[in-house]
């Protein structure tokens, strides 16, 4: 008697397992179909970056002056890495403010034009604390930092990174953006390896030209 019953709850049952059997395996498929678009994206944003990343560290053809490397950082550069704004100073260190040499987004309407330029001085806002620190910040919530200077428009996240030459803090990438918490750490390891490369493409292209001012000189 009892095994007739445990067959007949079986077979009353067996419609509901199967359900349940059907809907585990729909929701396994169903999320190893997430989780490879997720990978496959992240992947391909980190082939993007890291083709851009080698490009930038090759590109010097052409570069006549230390703004034409600046340019090519926010032209070629930040335009390709999923960022909508990004100003780039040069520290004027006789007058001691951070003046806008290069940008790209709202600030950039066309060109090598830059949407009223503005200079920092040194020591104000996070740009001008940056300069003299020379440790980058990632601002999460700038409502909240009362060092925060509105340029075109405010935004919500910030991000600031030195660029240093002969040790010394000689421009400053800056990014914002309009959402809260928007910048992460892959965010400041993208830039500072940016603003290394930049030192580097400076200082190379400052001892060039010395070596041909040596030249002509003799």
């Amino acid at each position: 008697m009892l095994l007739y019953n445990t067959q007949f709850l079986y077979l009353l049952l067996q419609p509901f397992f199967q359900a349940i059997y059907w809907w585990v395996n729909e929701v396994c498929l169903f999320a190893v179909i997430i989780f490879l678009c997720v990978y496959i994206r992240s992947l391909l944003i980190k082939l993007e970056t890291q083709r851009v990343l080698n490009y930038f560290a090759t590109s010097l053809y052409g570069m006549n002056t230390v703004e034409d490397v600046f340019w090519d950082i926010a032209i070629n550069c930040i335009s390709k890495l999923q960022l909508r704004d990004c100003i780039i100073y040069l520290y004027d260190d006789e007058r001691k403010v951070l003046v806008q040499v290069a940008a790209y987004g709202n600030k950039n309407p066309v060109k090598r034009e830059i949407l009223s330029p503005i200079e920092i001085p040194l020591g104000k806002g996070i740009v001008g604390t940056v300069a003299i620190t020379g440790k980058a910040e990632v601002i999460k919530d700038t409502s909240k930092d009362s060092r925060y200077i509105i340029d075109d428009e405010r935004r919500f996240s910030e991000i600031t990174v030195p660029v240093f030459l002969d040790n010394k803090v000689f421009g400053i990438i800056d990014s914002e953006h309009s959402r809260k918490n928007y910048f992460k750490q892959k965010h400041l390891h993208l830039l500072s390896e940016i603003a290394l490369i930049c030192s580097e493409k400076i200082s190379k292209y400052l001892l060039e030209e010395k070596l041909r001012s040596n030249i002509a000189r003799d």
